[in-house]
């Protein structure tokens, strides 16, 4: 008699823990599934298209003042011909006044040309690190999503061995059951 109580006991307590732990393992589906809706996706830097713009708007535009440099060299060059032309008292004096003058505005033509050179890769390291900067933000874009995915595959699989784990219970319930009621007709018939 004893151990026909101790085993509708072990049954009954079996029973009941695998229904805890069925319980336990759809409250916890349910929520997996509410995480996986709840899943944060990385978003486009605005400012990264932004800086890339501007960077190729900035490598296409001439030096800032170069315009206005240019043009003061013309002019100076032409007022200095022009005054040349006043004071000069013979063709040769004019002439001579000239051609230094024009010297003087082809190397104040290659100081702005350098100057233009120079602001230009400034202007070309700076595209190059938006560009980089851009590269970088697809980067991230493409690891989130294959995070994501990933993440998607954990849960999906988490789900399934929990859904497995709560029938196994149930079919734990059911051979423990069979079990003691086979052992209580063990018990009644001898």
């Amino acid at each position: 008699m004893g151990n026909m109580i101790g085993t509708v006991v072990g049954g009954a307590m079996g029973t009941v823990g695998g229904i805890f732990n069925s319980i336990a393992g759809i409250k916890w589906d349910k929520k997996m599934s509410q995480l996986l809706e709840q899943d944060p996706q990385y978003t486009e830097d605005p400012y990264t298209k932004q800086r890339y713009g501007m960077a190729q708007t900035l490598l296409n535009a001439r030096m800032p003042g170069a315009a206005s440099r240019e043009k003061n060299i013309y002019s100076s060059g032409a007022n200095a011909v022009n005054n040349f032309g006043r004071g000069a008292t013979d063709a040769n004096q004019f002439l001579a006044a000239a051609a230094g003058s024009q010297g003087m505005e082809g190397q104040q033509f290659d100081q702005l040309q350098q100057q233009e050179g120079q602001d230009y890769y400034n202007k070309l390291n700076i595209y190059n690190d938006a560009s980089k900067g851009l590269t970088d933000e697809h980067r991230n874009l493409f690891d989130d999503s294959l995070r994501r995915w990933q993440d998607k595959i954990n849960i999906n699989t988490a789900q399934y061995k929990a859904r497995l784990a709560g029938g196994q219970s149930f079919s734990n319930m059911g051979g423990a059951a069979q079990s003691g009621l086979n052992s209580m007709g063990g018990s009644m018939g001898g």
